[in-house]
């Protein structure tokens, strides 16, 4: 008992694990700024399945809550539909940021069948297997609460792949940061490290 006490009492705080859009990687100028930010940091490059993907996110979350006390996940675009998944898995465990989040990324990624190159320009194939997983996986409900207290809302409007509106409608109560233009990437990140600090402290 005093060995899971004295276990407790050591963890960090908290570790920050980046989860990445569709065709992008573990590697962008995004998480080289957020890398610089956060301490405790890691952007894993997950696999195109999106089964293999939450397995691999789900192994990097248990080994985690063992060292400390909180996960938070940032999530882009693909990534924030896949922090989705694991708030509503470990809410006591769990905050997420969200930027510019795909929250109905099984219909979106449903028209983009086919071969395409990714940002390290491999070549992979997206087909409807994994359209099905994105089906099997999706958060189709957040609590009120869980919203409110364990979300952060980072829209730029002038995103032209997703629409905001969308995200908005599917998470009214989360904590919002919203302004105009801007790009689906997120330009200036950097500009919000403080609202983020600020979200994961509270």
């Amino acid at each position: 008992m005093d060995n899971q006490k004295q276990k407790t009492t050591n963890k960090s705080s908290f570790i920050v694990i980046y989860l990445h859009g569709f065709k992008s990687s573990g590697y962008s100028p995004k998480t080289e700024l957020l890398k610089q930010e956060f301490a405790n940091f890691i952007s894993p490059s997950l696999p195109i399945s999106p089964f293999l993907a939450c397995d691999t996110i789900d192994q990097l979350i248990q080994n985690f809550k063992q060292f400390y006390q909180q996960i938070i996940l940032i999530g882009s675009s693909l990534g924030g539909f896949y922090a989705l998944s694991f708030l509503n898995k470990y809410p006591d465990l769990i905050k997420v940021i969200l930027i510019n989040p795909s929250v109905h990324c099984e219909q979106a990624l449903s028209k983009h069948c086919g071969m395409h190159v990714d940002f390290r320009n491999f070549k992979f194939e997206w087909n409807q297997t994994h359209v099905e997983e994105l089906e099997k996986i999706k958060a189709n409900q957040i609590d009120i609460e869980l919203q409110k207290r364990n979300i952060l809302l980072l829209i730029q409007k002038g995103d032209k792949v997703i629409d905001y509106k969308e995200t908005l409608q599917f998470l009214p109560q989360a904590q919002l940061d919203i302004e105009e233009g801007g790009t689906h990437q997120y330009e200036n990140i950097q500009n919000k490290f403080q609202i983020m600090n600020q979200f994961i402290q509270s």
